[in-house]
């Protein structure tokens, strides 16, 4: 590979928002949910957490709904709020802004970002453990979750920062492959 081609993919790679938090119950970045009420099946969503470049007081959560049902499928973000344990403090708190459309018409897939404020005097970086509560509505009523993210850290106990595949640690780079066992 030439290294001008190398360096175009080093810093796509870069580009990308880090993944300071995974699932907990999750082998790989993000969560999968199979949507079912009542023994059918509705669709599926995936649900994991970025980090929005310079935006250090915002937990946010990226959820994408697959709608394989004959009715749209709607957030509900009366329903819908974080509990964030900072610094040994648990604090509750409820969605400040959204990205995307929040309703998936039958038949498509969509994408969405909701984004949880800290409380005043709290970074990211206080975030030990978040739990993500979230309900979306149908046709047939209300389809609920919750969902656990946890730091990211490297096996020294730093914090690593997950750009994809590759991750980037203060003093150097390093490669994260999800369903490595």
């Amino acid at each position: 590979m030439r290294p001008a081609a190398f360096l175009l993919l080093l810093a796509a790679g870069c580009a990308a928002d880090p993944d300071r938090f995974l699932p907990a119950n999750s082998r790989g970045s993000a969560e999968y949910y199979e949507l079912e009420r009542e023994g059918r099946n509705w669709g599926d969503v995936k649900v994991w957490s970025t980090s929005p470049a310079g935006a250090e007081d915002l937990f946010e959560v990226r959820f994408r709904v697959r709608n394989d049902g004959d009715a749209p499928i709607s957030a509900d973000l009366g329903a819908t709020y974080a509990e964030l344990n900072l610094d040994g403090r648990l604090e509750r708190v409820r969605a400040r802004d959204v990205g995307g459309p929040l309703s998936v018409s039958a038949g498509e897939s969509r994408e969405w970002r909701i984004f949880f404020p800290l409380p005043s005097g709290f970074s990211v970086e206080d975030v030990d453990e978040a739990e993500v509560n979230w309900a979306l509505t149908t046709s047939q009523g209300r389809l609920t979750h919750s969902t656990v993210f946890l730091p990211y850290y490297e096996e020294d106990g730093s914090l690593a920062y997950h750009y994809g595949y590759g991750y980037y640690r203060p003093w150097g780079w390093g490669w994260y492959d999800p369903y490595y066992r």
